[in-house]
């Protein structure tokens, strides 16, 4: 129940610039830190043309990359982001999304 929620820590808000995989758009976002990069990756997939690629949440200051499920479970705070940070969102080929 929400005691799960409440171990994750105090709140924060995350102030966050997401960088289309085009480069064209730039979307600021503010999530609630304890969130995981999956509520993220939700939000950049509604963003999307219907049927575009599969994507990764790519983290230009840290290098690191997020797309399976289980790396989407990491939360915001813990990728690094709070109180602000930029994603680029990257197209995964086919062959890398396991399709």
């Amino acid at each position: 129940g929400d005691d799960d929620y409440c171990s994750l820590g105090a709140p924060g808000i995350a102030q966050l610039r997401i960088l289309s995989d085009d480069g064209a758009t730039t979307t600021q976002m503010a999530f609630d830190a304890r969130m995981p990069l999956q509520a993220i990756a939700n939000k950049v997939a509604t963003l999307r043309a219907a049927g575009a690629s599969p994507f990764a949440l790519l983290l230009p200051d840290s290098r690191r990359q997020f797309a399976s499920a289980e790396e989407l479970k990491v939360s915001i705070r813990e990728a690094g982001l709070e109180p602000r940070g930029t994603i680029n969102v990257i197209p995964l080929s086919a062959c890398e999304s396991g399709v």
